[in-house]
C-alpha cells in the first residue's frame, strides 16, 4: 500500500505479493523472521527489521517501538493466519494481500521424492500446511 509508512510481514508470500503490486520501497518494514526480512531486502526495501522469531516476538518488537499515532501501519497478511497484530499506541490496518490455495493432489515430482530412498523428513512451517499434507 503506497500510503503506508510502515509495513509488517509475517511471510515471504506477503513480501512477494506486495512487491509485485507496488513500486515504492520507502517504507519501514518489520518482519517476523530473518528469511522474511531477507526477502524484503531482496525485493528492494532498505529499512528492514527482523524480529528473528515468531508472531509473539514480532508483536513484542513492535510494542517496544514508539510509533507516532499518525503513522499508517499496515499488516500485509495472507487470508488464513494463526494470529493478528494489534498495538496499543497506534492502529494497525490488517490487509489480506494473498491467499494460499490447497492443491487437490501432490504433484508427480513431489510423490516421486516422497517415495524415493533419500527422503527422511518433511518440515512444515504452519499448522495449516501440516494439516493439508
Amino acid at each position: 500500500p503506497p500510503e503506508a509508512r510502515v509495513l509488517i510481514f509475517t511471510s515471504m508470500n506477503g513480501v512477494r505479493a506486495v512487491a509485485a503490486g507496488i513500486t515504492e520501497r520507502h517504507h519501514e518494514v518489520y518482519c517476523v523472521g530473518d528469511r522474511t526480512a531477507a526477502a524484503a531486502r531482496a525485493a528492494g526495501w532498505q529499512r528492514v527489521i527482523s524480529a528473528a522469531g515468531d508472531l509473539p516476538a514480532l508483536q513484542a518488537l513492535l510494542e517496544e517501538k514508539q510509533f507516532f499515532p499518525s503513522k499508517t501501519i499496515v499488516y500485509c497478511r495472507g487470508f488464513d493466519v494463526s494470529g493478528n497484530i494489534e498495538l496499543k499506541q497506534v492502529r494497525v490496518e490488517s490487509r489480506v494481500v494473498y491467499r494460499a490455495e490447497k492443491a487437490p493432489v501432490l504433484s508427480p515430482g513431489c510423490l516421486e521424492i516422497l517415495r524415493g530412498p533419500g527422503f527422511a523428513a518433511a518440515l512444515f512451517f504452519s499448522p495449516r500446511t501440516a494439516e493439508t499434507f
